[in-house]
């Protein structure tokens, strides 16, 4: 990057083994890098140290397996945003194939806080912390960290926790991020941790009420957001089940914490449910009173789907690096 720009690079090394260190020591890395090793706790808790040892106005986190787009950074800094937090667009690649994800839909600079949380409820695109630059200053009265007990979500809880004092945002229409997703299956994680990620979709939910709540939204765009974000939830324990399924990992007690899950973060407004679209309510009732026999079929059809999906956005692809 040039030259003129200041920039503090802090690599936090979770763990790994010890020629990491070593690599770093014998590098010829600049006077601004930094490097910390401590026990493995995982990325919150490395994310949370960096956090912790910054000093620049702006952060940004970055991933060991990721990349970063050197030269949209600098464009950022150039256009000396004047935002809590500025969004940016990614590049997101699995093995060879990638995509570019568009975190907002328009190229203007300003972020309605509506339209963020639009887009909060519908997927999980906007959660990560990559392509966000965050005012350090903000993220610290925030109080906000990374969870340092979740499997997956922590991201978004973060995220959420970061939202709840109406941060200035705003958007640069570029990719600055390349994420690599991983290729390795999901069976292990299902098979160790499926309580733990049930209870993780829980808490993501109950967080994004949580914020609604904080900030005041009026109520009829708060009951569409819920709306969303409960289609979405449903979606994840679905699609959860249609996997234990898949990789015959469908034993009782999943089946009946599936069920708890499903239920208990919408005890407060069962009406929720009877706004929600058509398909919702028939993977909530299905979720309810599944057969084996069904789901092995969904699945099925889920998994046609899915090849034909990827088949389409091949064909489609219209932006390269």
């Amino acid at each position: 990057m040039n030259s003129d720009f200041k920039v503090e690079c802090i690599f936090v090394d979770d763990g790994s083994d010890e020629y990491v260190e070593e690599w770093f020591r014998t590098s010829n890395l600049q006077t601004s890098y930094s490097f910390i090793k401590k026990e493995n706790g995982g990325a919150s808790s490395a994310r949370n140290v960096g956090i912790e040892k910054a000093k620049g106005e702006r952060i940004m986190f970055v991933d060991a397996d990721d990349e970063i787009i050197p030269d949209k950074i600098e464009s950022i800094l150039q256009k000396d945003f004047d935002a809590d937090i500025i969004i940016s667009d990614l590049i997101y690649k699995k093995g060879d194939d990638y995509s570019v994800w568009k975190l907002h839909p328009y190229n203007k600079s300003d972020i309605s806080m509506e339209n963020v949380l639009d887009k909060l409820s519908q997927n999980g695109k906007l959660n990560g912390p990559v392509c966000k630059m965050i005012n350090y200053n903000y993220l610290i009265n925030s109080g906000a960290v990374f969870p340092e007990n979740m499997i997956v979500g922590e991201d978004a809880v973060f995220f959420y926790r970061l939202l709840r004092n109406k941060p200035i945002i705003q958007y640069f229409p570029e990719s600055t991020y390349i994420y690599h997703s991983e290729l390795t299956s999901s069976k292990n994680r299902l098979h160790m941790y499926a309580d733990g990620i049930l209870n993780d979709y829980k808490t993501m939910y109950v967080e994004f009420l949580m914020l609604l709540k904080s900030l005041r939204i009026d109520d009829k765009t708060g009951n569409m957001l819920i709306k969303n974000k409960t289609e979405y939830y449903i979606k994840q324990i679905f699609d959860f089940l249609l996997d234990s399924v898949s990789y015959h990992l469908c034993s009782k007690n999943i089946k009946e914490k599936i069920k708890e899950r499903v239920d208990l973060p919408l005890n407060y407004s069962p009406f929720i449910i009877r706004k929600c679209n058509i398909l919702t309510r028939m993977e909530y009732f299905y979720i309810k009173n599944n057969s084996n026999t069904i789901t092995i079929i969904l699945n099925i059809f889920r998994k046609i789907y899915l090849r034909c999906k990827k088949v389409y956005h091949e064909n489609n692809k219209k932006q390269d690096f």
